[in-house]
């Protein structure tokens, strides 16, 4: 079997799928090709990077909670979508 390498694709795969002068766009590796929204920007800019979050992500989880009617028992907060499958 052959290894898959993730992202990306080849200018053979590109070939082999009849598709050489197609304009694609790569989701494969979770790339966009536009780029942040100025919005996440100014967030990113404006963030307290300088201190650890909140371990159990209280704030977040608060604010989460409240905006869709829910408590913050009810609302799993991860570092990514792999670590809250596990958290599950």
């Amino acid at each position: 079997m052959a290894q898959v390498v993730h992202g990306g694709v080849t200018d053979e795969e590109l070939e082999q799928a009849h598709a050489r002068n197609c304009e694609l766009v790569d989701l494969s590796a979770s790339l966009n090709p536009y780029g942040p929204h100025p919005e996440v920007v100014a967030a990113a800019s404006a963030a307290n990077v300088h201190r650890y979050p909140e371990a159990d992500a209280h704030t977040l989880r608060r604010r989460y909670a409240e905006a869709a009617g829910l408590e913050p028992a009810q609302v799993l907060a991860g570092n990514g979508s792999t670590e809250l499958l596990y958290l599950l």
